[in-house]
């Protein structure tokens, strides 16, 4: 099964049968989250993106242009939902390679308090096969975090708000890798051009240094899924 199928028949199971075709996705204009949102449009859903803004340079100069070029080519502009994030750079703890513990388990909890809040259902993330080097980002550990939300706010959010929608996050596509998709971003029309992967700091906008751990992978993927990258590397000619 391909991705797009894969994720089709999630949607299918837990979305369509309520009515409701809103899809929040953690969304940070790299080409997972990107594919994804776009697969998400092209099956007839509203995917809403939610970004998270912590004011470091990494987000203002490098994520926020290509979320705001992604989402203007997909016909989506100004449908982010940014909420604002303590700078990852001021975490007091923080190891030896840039692991900052509870980071992606606050994302989650304020991705879920929003869709509470506005009663959306279903959460997505774009992890793929490859993507679960740290404790907070493996399945177990996002379930560990959804159930506990959920089962804390059960019966207050009810008392205090009315009916909500419990959320519930899922990674639709952990059982592929990042080339597994890129075979699709064409059929859904996912912008890549204009995504980001670099990982350092010093290239502007969506240039991409070519060396980093973010520019290999995605070299690799795209040599492995025998596509061309259109995206800006430094030193080589537009």
């Amino acid at each position: 099964m391909c991705p797009l199928e894969e994720l089709n028949k999630i949607i299918i199971k837990n979305v369509s049968g309520y009515g409701d075709k809103r899809v929040a996705i953690i969304f940070s204009g790299g080409l997972d989250s990107t594919i994804l949102v776009s697969a998400i449009k092209y099956l007839g859903y509203e995917p809403i993106p939610i970004t998270f803004n912590d004011n470091s340079y990494t987000y203002l100069e490098k994520e926020k242009v290509a979320i705001s070029n992604v989402l203007n080519e997909l016909g989506m502009s100004g449908k982010a939902i940014e909420l604002p994030f303590m700078n990852r750079m001021n975490f007091m703890l923080q190891d030896k390679i840039g692991f900052n513990p509870g980071l992606k388990m606050l994302m989650q909890v304020m991705a879920m308090s929003y869709c509470s809040a506005n009663s959306i259902s279903e959460i997505y993330m774009g992890y793929l096969k490859e993507d679960v080097p740290y404790c907070d980002e493996k399945i177990e550990s996002i379930k560990k975090t959804q159930n506990c939300f959920n089962e804390i706010y059960e019966g207050d959010t009810i008392h205090i708000i009315g009916y909500r929608k419990e959320p519930t996050v899922r990674a639709p596509w952990i059982n592929f890798t990042k080339h597994d998709i890129l075979k699709i971003a064409e059929q859904v029309k996912a912008p890549l051009h204009f995504t980001h992967s670099c990982k350092e700091k010093r290239m502007p906008g969506l240039v991409h240094c070519g060396n980093c751990r973010g520019c290999n992978a995605r070299k690799t993927a795209f040599k492995e899924a025998n596509m061309e990258d259109n995206i800006l590397f430094w030193g080589k000619e537009c």
